[in-house]
């Protein structure tokens, strides 16, 4: 027997108490539908997101003592073809280094060293743009059956944590740089397939986000990596149009 849509959004709002830890929340992966209404798990969570948003806005940045830039992995193999874990793929990205989207300037971020931050892991990749942008990049395998939401929580979190200013002074990049976060996704990996369906909450909220998709657009080196937005993707342009009245709560 599933959840009921009242009792996922109970669930998603004890949860979301301990922000830091929300994008655990399994119900963000949830592949199922409410017993009662029938709306799909990731569907109602995503308008809880989008009506929360401003708990995202108030978490601090965490000041990191130790720089964001990570020199460990020069001795990693260019050679190596593997794919099989994220940081394989993140790795692979950082020595290919230039794309048509920008280039790549380093791999595994670290947004936390201690043990008790440990779930929230690093920033797969960091992608410096032409237009003076800095993403956090969210990369993810081609057999990921992980969910876009899941990703935009974990970027919403990674952005308001990140110092800016020591980030931006860590990698010597111009002060007015705009820091964004972004997911990072195999075309025709199941996180893809979810901009093509019907999910217009979850578009809505991409939306509202400003967020910008970037696709791997295939399987072999070397990579080409297109950028996106809701223009591109007719699901998330109706769901701009049909928020449209709804006011935007940006996570800058």
């Amino acid at each position: 027997m599933g959840f009921t849509e009242s009792q996922v959004n109970q669930r998603l709002e004890t949860s979301i108490a301990d922000i830091l830890k929300f994008n655990r929340e399994d119900l963000l992966v949830f592949k199922g539908s409410t017993s009662d209404t029938g709306r799909l798990y990731n569907e109602v969570a995503a308008a809880f997101v989008y009506d929360h948003i401003d708990k995202f806005k108030a978490i601090n940045k965490h000041y990191r003592k130790a720089s964001y830039k990570t020199n460990k992995y020069k001795k990693y193999s260019k050679n190596q073809s593997n794919l099989n874990t994220e940081k394989q793929l993140n790795l692979a990205l950082y020595r290919q280094r230039e794309f048509s989207v920008g280039t790549i300037i380093d791999a595994q971020m670290p947004l936390f060293k201690d043990f008790h931050h440990k779930h929230l892991g690093k920033v797969g990749n960091l992608l410096y743009t032409p237009a003076n942008e800095l993403f956090l990049l969210n990369a993810k395998i081609a057999s990921t059956e992980q969910t876009l939401l899941r990703y935009i929580v974990e970027g919403m979190i990674a952005r308001r944590l990140v110092d800016k200013k020591k980030l931006l002074s860590d990698f010597e990049l111009p002060a007015d740089t705009t820091i964004k976060f972004a997911p990072l996704i195999f075309k025709g990996s199941s996180p893809h397939r979810e901009l093509l369906q019907s999910r217009p909450n979850l578009h809505h909220l991409m939306a509202v986000l400003d967020l910008s998709i970037f696709v791997i657009e295939n399987d072999y080196k070397p990579y080409k990596i297109n950028r996106y937005s809701y223009n591109d993707y007719p699901e998330l342009l109706n769901a701009v149009q049909e928020g449209a009245t709804e006011s935007a709560k940006g996570v800058e």
